[in-house]
């Protein structure tokens, strides 16, 4: 039978809402002790009391639309759209208003627990088309969020302008995104159409604010299946490989944030460029400095691509750990897997880079404190017929990251008490910077054939600035001076 929406009569004005319709700063009800809401206190900029609740009709697009135009009149300044529990169908993305907060059935699961998905478990659920590039998106927004909601083949993009810092405040607070991933939106450059992940899809993006969260989210394992029909070049005299295989929903990047008003656009949907340069570990000039902007308690489940990534810039000249706040998070990537492809064009080698990243991060004053990860590589097939799985795994595989293309300095970072261990791979790198000054980097741990430190690569430049970088108590010892000083 056909679910009939109906827009419930309104109960929309100052300081009052409907009876079931929340109101509460949800961030102030996960943490409510002072400590941990000191520095998110710009969450009271929105206008939490102003309400309107949308109830079941057969188009939810259409119930937001009239829902969105009355608060927006009662309630200039903006206010929450509230969707009761239960299951709401979409045919193409939601996008959403300026100044306009979407929440769900209020819920204070927790999404990380102790490394293991914990029990969010949102009970609005929202049902987007199986790998199509939809999802919850604000486009040219100033204030803008998404709380307790269950995306089912969705994403959350939220940001500003591509030419100003219109984002000042957004949140992204207590949600599930899963089964997300989507195709190539164009056929890839000389190459023939695969049903194979966009190489940048991307779970969750939030691109430049300067005051903003994005706390509490699961991204777990995907429950979907699906086989698709693959070809793929060869090393082996012209012959193409050919199989059906599981189509791989977790190979996609997992939570992306970036200041820059031009690096982070409409989380790689068709507009993109195929090389994905605008993605948030390309930091640009332009990036911000962010005020409080915060990456924590999320749980994020990957099989291949980067966890978490970020790029953003403190606004200090020397206080350490000022700009981009990552804390308590977990990456799972997943355990003796197989790339056939990162591209959809060629068959995967042993130099592929899949990343298979737990934390990706770019610019100034990053604040990385008590996240763990279970970091894995993934297997390739053998070049030549029978094509049968090889010994070697691709490139990659880092915990923690900060490398040439992030931005060549790496300056007043905070690594602290982060647990990258317990997976095939995982350390923590300064990989082929020019720069690395004002760091502290302490109580770490990586497996004990790891690296934590600066690391020197092919492409690293011929001499490197390193100085006053506190480094210590790390398992094993962290290597904070340019290794080829060494003899």
């Amino acid at each position: 039978a056909v679910l009939v929406w109906a827009l419930l009569a309104s109960v929309i004005s100052w300081g009052h809402s409907a009876p079931s319709a929340p109101s509460d700063n949800p961030f102030l009800t996960l943490y409510p002790t002072a400590a941990d809401y000191a520095p998110y206190s710009f969450t009271a900029a929105f206008n939490w009391s102003c309400v309107v609740t949308v109830s079941k009709q057969s188009k939810p697009q259409d119930a937001y639309n009239q829902a969105a135009a009355q608060l927006l009149h009662n309630c200039p300044t903006g206010g929450s759209m509230f969707f009761p529990a239960g299951t709401y169908t979409w045919s193409a993305s939601l996008q959403l208003d300026d100044r306009i907060v979407l929440r769900g059935q209020p819920t204070t699961g927790m999404a990380n627990l102790n490394g293991a998905p914990g029990t969010l478990k949102p009970t609005t659920v929202f049902q987007f088309t199986d790998r199509a590039a939809q999802g919850i998106e604000c486009i040219n927004c100033s204030l803008t969020g998404v709380v307790n909601i269950d995306l089912n083949g969705g994403h959350i993009s939220l940001h500003g302008t591509e030419t100003d810092s219109g984002l000042t405040a957004a949140m992204v607070l207590g949600n599930v995104v899963r089964n997300y991933n989507y195709l190539y939106p164009v056929q890839p450059p000389g190459s023939f159409y695969q049903h194979w992940p966009y190489r940048f899809s991307t779970a969750i993006s939030l691109g430049q604010p300067i005051n903003g969260v994005v706390v509490n989210n699961l991204l777990p394992q995907a429950d979907r299946t699906a086989t698709t029909r693959i070809t793929l070049l060869s090393r082996s005299k012209g012959i193409n490989f050919t199989a059906q295989v599981d189509f791989p929903y977790d190979n996609r990047y997992g939570i992306a944030y970036s200041s820059s008003a031009t690096t982070l656009q409409r989380a790689m949907t068709a507009t993109q460029d195929y090389m994905g340069s605008r993605h948030p570990w390309f930091l640009l000039n332009d990036a911000q400095p962010v005020t409080n902007v915060s990456l924590a308690d999320n749980y994020v489940y990957q099989n291949g691509r980067v966890g978490i990534s970020w790029a953003g810039n403190d606004s200090s000249t020397t206080a350490q750990g000022a700009g981009v706040r990552v804390y308590r998070n977990h990456v799972e990537v997943a355990r003796d897997t197989i790339c056939y492809t990162e591209t959809g064009v060629k068959l995967a080698s042993g130099s592929a880079t899949n990343e298979n990243r737990g934390y990706d991060q770019a610019g100034f004053g990053n604040n990385v404190e008590s996240n763990t990860g279970h970091i894995n590589r993934q297997y390739v097939l053998n070049g030549d017929p029978p094509f049968a799985r090889s010994g070697y795994e691709t490139t990659d595989g880092e915990g923690l990251l900060q490398q040439e293309q992030d931005g060549m300095q790496a300056r007043r970072n905070v690594w602290l008490k982060n647990d990258l261990s317990g997976g095939q791979a995982g350390p923590m790198m300064f990989y082929a910077l020019a720069e690395v000054t004002s760091n502290t980097v302490q109580h770490n741990v990586v497996n004990s054939n790891g690296t934590i430190g600066i690391v020197i690569g092919g492409s690293s430049p011929a001499k490197m600035v390193v100085s006053d970088n506190d480094c210590s108590n790390n398992r094993p010892a962290a290597v904070c001076r340019d290794p080829r000083s060494y003899s």
